[in-house]
């Protein structure tokens, strides 16, 4: 199965956030618990930590990217199979459990 990685547009009182750093890269399994990657608001430094286990599929933006928040932003694609195909549409797909912690 897929899933897509989102960041809420409530997740910064301003605009914009930068992406700090992946923890992954593309084929990178990883466990519940795994630190997936770090962003920066312009208050917090915040980690984004697995719930579930799977594989990193792909990523739409790239460390020190400053992105803006304009409506809900999807980060990446994950899946609990190496095999799972890409989707074209992935407005249906399911979103990755994370935990969302302020540091």
């Amino acid at each position: 199965m897929l899933y897509k990685m989102i960041i809420p547009k409530g997740i910064s009182d301003s605009n914009e956030i930068r992406l700090l750093e992946w923890h992954l890269s593309p084929g990178s399994t990883f466990e519940t618990g795994s630190l997936i990657l770090e962003i920066e608001t312009q208050k917090a430094i915040v980690e984004i930590r697995a719930q579930q286990s799977g594989i990193l599929r792909k990523m739409y933006h790239h460390e020190g990217e400053w992105i803006t928040l304009e409506k809900e932003i999807m980060l990446a694609l994950f899946s609990d199979e190496p095999s799972d195909s890409l989707p074209t549409n992935i407005e249906e797909l399911p979103m990755i459990n994370v935990d969302i912690n302020i540091i």
